[in-house]
């Protein structure tokens, strides 16, 4: 065999090697990632008041078949796969359909900064949200975040092959991730808004803002104005077409602009920005695990540091830039779609109530730029070693096999091995209080206190005297303002001893006479969200007689919407009531 043949042969042995290392390490990564969302399946169930909203379609077919004013809420994608992982895998599908839709956000955001910057960021992007756990607890629960996240991140790679590379098959796939994103959180549209203002900037940097004189490569590689416009604006036609049936059904409901009512309720404008923010990052910090100790942030960010390190140099020094290297104008774009994503959402969210899981698509940005900015780091160190050992090149590359490959892959076993600690303590951890109890992280907290108060009021009920029927039941039971505890109360109905009706309610109208017709006794479940003041002049007239109080104990990721982070871990509202009451006589 000639030398040329055998440093050929050698050279794709090298690269088989590297790439066989690359996908090792990425599937381990994932499999960690997915087996933290996944962990403690039996503490997962609906509790948060927005997931009894999304949830309930299966178990409310007196309004519908789907829960009062859910279309204020969110568009009908996430409800409907609620829908149906239920009737598939019953009550507790409902948790499943986010695990899943986070595990897959993983493997997209892999892909997109691989894509953008090759497979060390890649890597060390894959890490920073397979080990977030922000990113999990919203993983592992029935709320619109991290679908929303899924296809917002897909829509942003897509959208940016649009713009870049055209044509319409491309156009198509990026509108059409918009569109699913916009049918599944009224935000949606941000994906439009990200990719926009990413075209925006790089149009504007590459074609007006570079100094100096342009050199007919650099010209070559600058976008023209109008054709990328038009990609984008494809893109954005595309999305609205898509989502516009929803916006017709709404017409139905009082239109858009019952919605964007609701929804103004919730924009605090620039004068609260501060305090959402600081409120925001305090969440975070507390959710991520970080709020307490140091150990965990850098244990995180060594694990990727490690891995875009071994990667690094698998794909050979300069392999940490992207494959289509010549592609100037398809790298600056990327910079400028990150930017937009992440400044954008850092400018806008704060601007809301801060509830922290509109965090969520900012983390994910995080999470891609940190891994690029990991890799930039590690792989910029890589060149000077390079230079400094005079250079690399795919022959010395070939004829070192045995002492850069060890390396490589010690440095990404280095890596993996320090992402399976953490996967393995994080999830079995507690972390102290300033009051001494043992807490355990917020992603793995048990979120079934409202399972079962439902089955503690079941029990109650059990006890009543129910001698008549009425159309197969013998008692109804309305929930006031708690969604999450009338899933729980409806799905319960077919194997309930009790024979119950459930009827979601949002005042106390049924002990108004005349407010409750149906032949059967009627009862009343009422928690945090009700008014209990009104409860209590009913009381006082003798229309409602309190039977029993239950205790609920509401995870950190229900309490982190009214309570700032320091209340939380203090333990501040870790207990709230809620009160079963008989319906009275009330002239029917």
């Amino acid at each position: 065999m000639s030398p040329e043949s055998a440093l050929r042969t050698s050279t794709r042995h090298v690269k088989l090697r590297r790439a066989i290392l690359e996908l090792v390490a990425v599937l381990i990564v994932l499999a960690i990632g997915v087996g933290l969302r996944v962990a403690w399946p039996s503490r997962m169930a609906v509790e948060h008041f927005d997931e009894g909203v999304y949830a309930s379609n299966l178990y409310s077919p007196l309004t519908g078949d789907r829960y009062p004013d859910q279309h204020l809420y969110a568009p009908p994608l996430l409800p409907w796969l609620l829908e149906w992982s239920t009737v598939f895998f019953g009550p507790g599908g409902a948790m499943w359909v986010n695990v899943f839709a986070g595990s897959v956000t993983l493997a997209v955001v892999w892909g997109l900064v691989r894509s953008w910057w090759g497979p060390a960021a890649a890597g060390a992007a894959l890490v920073l949200l397979a080990f977030n756990e922000f990113h999990v607890a919203y993983s592992r629960a029935a709320l619109t975040d991290a679908l929303l996240c899924l296809w917002l991140t897909a829509g942003v790679w897509t959208g940016w092959r649009a713009v870049v590379r055209g044509g319409w098959g491309n156009l198509l796939i990026a509108g059409g991730f918009a569109a699913l994103a916009w049918w599944t959180k009224y935000n949606g549209w941000l994906t439009l808004a990200i990719t926009g203002a990413g075209t925006g900037g790089w149009l504007v940097a590459e074609r007006w803002l570079r100094p100096g004189p342009r050199s007919a490569a650099l010209a070559e590689s600058s976008p023209e104005a109008g054709r990328v416009l038009f990609r984008w604006l494809a893109t954005a036609a595309i999305a609205f077409a898509a989502w516009s049936p929803w916006l017709i059904r709404l017409q139905d409901h009082g239109g858009y602009a019952a919605v964007a009512r609701n929804h103004a309720g919730y924009f605090s404008g620039p004068g609260e920005w501060g305090a959402n923010a600081a409120r925001q990052l305090g969440a975070l910090l507390l959710q991520l695990g970080w709020s307490g100790s140091l150990l965990l942030p850098l244990a995180t960010l060594a694990a990727a540091a490690l891995l875009a390190a071994g990667l690094a140099g698998a794909a050979g020094t300069r392999g940490a830039e992207p494959a289509a290297r010549d592609d100037r104008g398809a790298r600056s774009a990327a910079v400028w779609f990150s930017l937009a994503w992440l400044i954008g959402l850092s400018v806008a969210v704060p601007l809301y109530r801060p509830y922290p899981r509109l965090m969520l698509p900012w983390v994910v940005a995080g999470a891609v730029a940190g891994g690029g900015l990991v890799a930039a780091v590690v792989t910029r160190r890589g060149r000077r070693s390079v230079v400094g050992s005079g250079g690399s090149n795919p022959a010395s590359d070939a004829e070192r096999p045995s002492s850069a490959g060890r390396l490589e892959t010690g440095l990404v076993a280095a890596g993996l091995a320090l992402c399976a600690v953490v996967g393995v303590w994080r999830p079995t951890s507690a972390t102290g209080r300033a009051d001494g109890i043992g807490r355990t992280p917020t992603a793995w907290q048990d979120r079934t206190s409202l399972q079962r108060v439902a089955d503690e009021a079941l029990a109650r009920l059990a006890d009543e005297p129910l001698a008549g029927t009425f159309e197969g039941y013998r008692a109804a039971v309305y929930v006031v303002a708690e969604p999450g505890l009338y899933f729980h109360l409806a799905s319960k109905e077919r194997d309930s001893s009790v024979g119950h009706l459930t009827q979601a309610a949002s005042d106390f109208g049924m002990a108004e006479p005349g407010g409750h017709r149906a032949p059967i006794p009627a009862y009343v479940l009422a928690g945090p969200h009700a008014d209990h003041a009104e409860a209590e002049r009913f009381q006082a007239t003798g229309a409602l007689e309190l039977l029993a109080e239950f205790e609920d104990r509401p995870s950190d990721l229900v309490l982190l919407d009214d309570r700032p982070a320091a209340e939380v871990a203090r333990g501040a509202g870790g207990v709230q009531r809620i009160r079963l009451f008989h319906v009275k006589a009330t002239g029917r």
